[in-house]
């Protein structure tokens, strides 16, 4: 079994890694999907995706399966974080 990957602060196990891939690659975001599979690959543990990435993965996670509801609450808190600067 593949451990998790922490997104945001968030464990998203790993066929849900790659269901957020696809669901960026299908919203135009290839770059964002790479970037994930790659630290999937990489087997990295903690993803810190910056500001533009968040907001990507923020809009593949609109009207989202249960088990990425977490992940979405969690960055929709961390742009808006980020915004009041």
């Amino acid at each position: 079994m593949i451990a998790p990957v922490f997104l945001a602060g968030v464990a998203i196990p790993d066929r849900h890694v790659l269901a957020l891939a696809r669901r960026l690659r299908a919203r135009g975001f290839r770059l964002e999907a790479r970037r994930l599979e790659q630290a999937r690959r990489d087997k990295v543990i903690v993803f810190a995706p910056g500001l533009g990435d968040r907001e990507a993965i923020l809009q593949a996670c609109e009207e989202c399966p249960p088990e990425l509801a977490e992940l979405h609450a969690a960055l929709l808190r961390d742009i808006e974080w980020f915004r009041r600067g």
